[in-house]
């Protein structure tokens, strides 16, 4: 099973990732002193590319991490990434 998540500057989007099967997919924002700053997404995706927009009310301009963890029949996969909100 495999996951890519890529480093991105961005504006409203999450880096976007390409998922090789279906999967029950979780994807939150934290700072960078570890405490949860928002969940982005809960739920199934489809195999493929994927990102999810981003809501940036309430979150500054700066660096934070972006967890994706990725669920399905082969196994649980998790990835951490920085994300750069502009």
């Amino acid at each position: 099973m495999w996951v890519k998540i890529r480093l991105i500057y961005l504006e409203h989007k999450t880096p976007p990732f390409t998922l090789e099967y279906d999967s029950e997919v979780s994807i939150t924002i934290y700072d960078l002193n570890g405490r949860q700053v928002r969940n982005l997404y809960n739920g199934s995706m489809d195999a493929g590319a994927n990102d999810i927009s981003i809501n940036r009310d309430g979150l500054q301009s700066g660096l934070y991490l972006c967890k994706v963890a990725v669920s399905n029949g082969n196994g649980i996969f998790e990835e951490s990434k920085k994300l750069v909100i502009k």
